[in-house]
């Protein structure tokens, strides 16, 4: 995804090596194969998420001598009181095995990464047992906060950032060239092909916007102002991702916007930005 490529990127130009999953069944079965020193789980990874992931991990590290023949499901009461019976229902016998066996007795440091921002995720997240929490998008300061936590650092560290302001005369696509050139420390060639998949993710969601609008769906309607709004505040466009989130915690109250109008504003604001990335007149 696009958030993975930036987090990707901005790690990789620090210095880190980083190994990339898909989601969370994908994040256990990379960390039985390999050794890293921090995890970030994005809490809203498919299959499972970053809540259910870590619970997980922590759950395997603390070897409560669970038994499973074949999975846990949600109608094995017993189980449920004790295991985090989502997770199991994914998880194989044999890869459930070589996670106990590496995990067993071990802390492994857990980031959530999160765009909600909303209150209670942080202490939500150190429930669980995440041992902290990046807001995305994040910065590569905010990185190196955390692994100064942990006592640890970068094989190598990149270029230091210069932050410079981005004038309010800018058009929207100047403005999220600067933001990536200056925020994520990147060279021309990468801060187009973002541009370019950015552009790409926010047609495809404008479509699923509109659908969802037009056959009063607020799941779809939630799940699509939130990818929106994660890509706008990937691209630093600070107006843009503040109404999605509007969207989003409307359609996550079971309501819709206040108006039509509010919808199509927001539309509006960012097929500009869209025709000004294709070069066409705005």
């Amino acid at each position: 995804s696009l958030n993975q490529e930036i987090a990707q990127t901005v790690l990789e130009q620090m210095g880190c090596q980083v190994a990339v999953a898909g989601n969370g069944f994908e994040a256990l079965t990379c960390l039985v194969e390999n050794e890293f020193d921090v995890i970030l789980l994005d809490i809203q990874m498919p299959v499972l998420d970053g809540y259910c992931t870590a619970h997980f991990i922590r759950f395997l590290e603390e070897d409560p001598g669970f038994k499973i023949e074949g999975v846990c499901t949600k109608r094995d009461t017993a189980s449920i009181k004790t295991t985090p019976c989502y997770a199991s229902e994914v998880v194989s016998f044999d890869l459930l095995e070589k996670l106990k066996e590496k995990l067993k007795g071990k802390h492994n440091y857990i980031v959530a990464m999160t765009a909600n921002a909303m209150p209670g995720d942080k202490e939500k997240c150190l429930a669980i047992g995440m041992d902290d929490y990046l807001t995305k998008p994040f910065l590569p300061e905010d990185v190196m906060m955390i692994l100064d936590q942990f006592k640890l650092q970068p094989v190598a560290s990149g270029s230091s950032r210069n932050v410079v302001p981005v004038p309010a005369e800018m058009s929207m696509r100047e403005q999220a060239a600067a933001h990536l050139s200056h925020a994520y420390m990147l060279n021309d060639e990468q801060v187009e092909l973002l541009l370019k998949k950015s552009v790409e993710v926010l047609k495809q969601e404008l479509k699923s916007l509109s659908l969802a609008w037009d056959t009063q769906d607020s799941s779809l309607l939630h799940q699509a102002a939130h990818k929106i709004k994660g890509c706008c505040l990937n691209l630093g466009l600070a107006a843009a991702s503040e109404q999605a989130q509007e969207l989003e915690s409307a359609a996550l109250q079971g309501a819709h916007p206040p108006s039509q109008q509010m919808l199509d504003v927001f539309i509006s604001q960012i097929q500009t930005f869209i025709l000004s990335e294709e070069g066409l007149p705005e």
